[in-house]
């Protein structure tokens, strides 16, 4: 009698981190708790010997591992379950545990971050570029790390660190080789770490630059043009690539955005002295155009967003023109060339006329 309400009050008494991987609810989760109380009881009774705020070591976190196992293995023969996927019954069986943002994932993260900027001799010679090993770093430079944690840690993080170190270290950089070990090991969560500094990064580097500045010889943007680079390679890493996250999208499409914008710049000057797009800065226009490029024609969704804008002062340089018209020299293709001129001065556009529509 006393199991029976103990398990009924499990659920009560302990903070469950459990949460499907797109934020709804678990499925299945009331028929798993029917059928499988006794498996739950006893991943719950492991799961409250697990602290809140500092993560469990490898021990601990073997045990709740095992029990989250039998959980999966019991829930896998409901009816409930048919045809649904092993992600589906992992997410309903097994809470956040190892994925759980603990105090000392804030010290890691910001000692990720003094890494990253090689302002510490110990890590001058590390890079990011790899990232299969960045938990190097972390094994072979321990007291480098721990100097770097005591001047950015709280004083209680960076003790639990210190005190637990090698065992910590180990459990964060121990990839997982199966795909179902891995949907919840700290792994995942360490590595992410190192991809969320670079895209701070590419967002900071961004702010800096202004749309007409935009060009592959530029210095700023070629640097930019790098960390992208290097923060897909690290997003493609992940078990679960965020094809619809729109950093990883940005990160896939710079590098066309910015030829495409070179081209454009140089095939039409007229636009670098439109103030319309003075105002932007690079990210904000490139923001603007990602998603379209993402599933479309690159150029087409650029100038689409140019005349968008700059319409009016388009429209303007229309106003006391003498137009030239010379016809394509191709054969059967529906286009005119332009030549435009106002105020004595030559102004180069490229129009094109396609089925009596103007397209700038």
């Amino acid at each position: 009698m006393f199991k029976l309400i103990l398990i009924l009050f499990i659920p009560l008494l302990v903070k469950s981190f459990i949460v499907r991987s797109d934020g709804t609810p678990p499925i299945c989760l009331s028929e798993t708790n029917n059928a499988c109380q006794e498996e739950m009881m006893k991943k719950n009774e492991t799961l409250a010997r697990i602290p809140y705020y500092y993560p469990p070591l490898t021990d601990l976190f073997k045990d709740y591992t095992d029990q989250c196992r039998n959980v999966m293995e019991c829930a896998s023969g409901l009816e409930c379950f048919k045809g649904k996927s092993q992600r589906d019954i992992f997410e309903t069986s097994c809470d956040t545990v190892g994925k759980h943002w603990y105090n000392v994932d804030s010290c890691l993260y910001k000692i990720v971050m003094k890494i990253y900027s090689n302002d510490h001799n110990c890590t001058g010679r590390f890079s990011f570029e790899n990232l299969f090993t960045a938990d190097t770093i972390f094994k072979k430079e321990k007291q480098c790390v721990l100097n770097i944690g005591l001047g950015v840690c709280k004083t209680d993080d960076f003790n639990f660190l210190q005190n637990n170190y090698d065992e910590l270290i180990e459990l964060y950089t121990n990839n997982p080789t199966s795909d179902i070990d891995r949907w919840d090991h700290p792994s995942e969560k360490f590595y992410m770490m190192h991809c969320d500094t670079l895209q701070d990064d590419f967002v900071q580097k961004s702010m800096n630059i202004r749309i007409l500045s935009v060009n592959q010889k530029n210095s700023d943007v070629q640097k930019v043009v790098e960390i992208a680079q290097t923060a897909q390679k690290c997003s493609q890493k992940y078990l679960l690539v965020p094809n619809d996250d729109h950093y990883y999208k940005m990160y896939k499409n710079v590098q066309p955005f910015v030829a495409v914008m070179t081209d454009i710049f140089k095939r039409r000057p007229r636009l670098l002295e439109y103030r319309c797009l003075t105002s932007f800065g690079w990210i904000e226009f490139f923001r603007e155009v990602v998603e379209c490029m993402n599933d479309g024609d690159a150029k087409k969704c650029i100038l689409s967003s140019i005349r968008k804008y700059c319409q009016h002062e388009i429209l303007a340089d229309f106003e006391d023109l003498t137009v030239t018209m010379t016809p394509s020299k191709r054969s059967n293709v529906p286009e005119v060339s332009f030549s435009m001129f106002k105020n004595n001065q030559r102004h180069k556009f490229v129009l094109t006329v396609n089925n009596k529509l103007i397209n700038f």
